[in-house]
């Protein structure tokens, strides 16, 4: 009796892990807009014809997850015969110069080399080496963070509709520069305050266009009178400096 139920035992197994009735028909992917189809299927490690009661979710999602582009995975049987694959890609956010141009998400993630097809209408953020990237990965991520979170707040700002953000420099002692809209008009925001700075710089922006001006730079980084804005406009007589005490009052200090 104990031989007859190993036996059996044996043989259900045997029926049950390679007996077409059980072979996966069809796999179903959902989600997936960046990585191609063939990309995930071989990733995926199964095939339409396997047995579907060894598909292993688990192993087959972790190596989804190694995709760049692919930030979660679910994998699930769908009986009788069926596969699904749910993938959540990644957002890029901005390119990060690191000796090539990476993409990286919100989060922080330096997820990608940029290859032909990718992404290039982003913001570029310039100013971490390579060698601190690899020699530094804790200080530079936290810069990293610190510039992304520079660049999610001057999204949700007024100005922004109007001059986008093309690249965003990080200096150690200068602080964060933005370059802005089709001139690159330079913001120079330094450390700190950045909602209030922004709020002046479109003050400033808005009063230069009024008077028929183009402004070529704008300081916003002055440490000991935080109050006080400096901008460099262009015109055909060439650039004149100009100081601002405020420009909610018009008044002008220098010239």
């Amino acid at each position: 009796m104990v031989a007859a139920i190993g036996f059996g035992g044996r043989e259900a197994y045997r029926f049950a892990t390679t007996s077409p009735v059980l072979a996966i028909s069809e796999i179903r992917l959902t989600g997936n807009a960046r990585t191609k189809e063939r990309e995930i299927r071989q990733a995926l490690g199964h095939a339409e014809g396997d047995n579907i009661l060894l598909a292993d979710g688990r192993d087959a999602e972790a190596r989804l997850r190694e995709l760049p582009w692919i930030a979660k995975a679910t994998v699930s049987r769908s009986f009788p015969q069926g596969l699904e694959v749910e993938v959540l890609e990644r957002e890029a956010a901005a390119l990060v110069d690191l000796g090539h141009l990476y993409l990286v998400d919100r989060e922080g993630e330096v997820f990608k080399r940029v290859m032909p097809g990718d992404p290039m209408d982003l913001p570029v953020i310039t100013g971490l080496s390579r060698d601190e990237w690899t020699e530094r990965p804790i200080e530079a991520r936290a810069k990293l963070g610190e510039v992304l979170g520079a660049l999610e707040i001057y999204g949700e700002s007024e100005i922004a509709k109007s001059l986008p953000v093309s690249e965003l420099h990080f200096d150690q002692t200068e602080g964060l520069t933005l370059y802005l809209g089709d001139r690159g008009l330079a913001a120079k925001l330094g450390s700190g305050d950045l909602a209030r700075k922004l709020e002046r710089l479109a003050l400033v922006v808005g009063w230069v266009e009024r008077r028929g001006e183009e402004l070529e730079l704008v300081r916003l980084d002055n440490r000991t009178r935080p109050g006080w804005i400096a901008a460099r406009l262009s015109g055909d007589l060439g650039p004149t400096k100009l100081s601002l005490r405020s420009p909610r009052d018009g008044r002008s200090k220098g010239g």
